[in-house]
């Protein structure tokens, strides 16, 4: 009689992000406005500012580039958004007969 087992099966993919993986960066409301203030002034940090910014709110160098990465994507994806629900309204209000 054959026994019922559950195998599980892994991509090598998957066994090399369990271990890699890290935790996901919880930032402040301090050092969540001071980088916004930042990217409304310009959407790319240079070095030297974040050098200076990474020292003046405890994070280090990559937390912040990632963050302005990430904060651009945002960036992108409302702008799309906002034209979609522009050009939904626009077919909406025209008449057609």
């Amino acid at each position: 009689m054959e026994e019922d087992t559950e195998i599980e099966y892994f991509t090598s993919f998957q066994l090399d992000r369990t271990d890699k993986k890290k935790k996901r960066s919880c930032f402040t409301q301090k050092q969540l406005a001071e980088m916004e203030n930042y990217f409304e002034r310009s959407h790319y940090i240079t070095m030297e500012e974040r050098i200076r910014l990474s020292e003046e709110l405890d994070l280090n160098e990559a937390q912040i580039k990632i963050w302005f990465q990430n904060r651009r994507a945002k960036g992108k994806r409302m702008e799309n958004t906002t034209k979609v629900i522009v050009k939904t309204e626009t077919k909406n209000d025209e008449v057609v007969v």
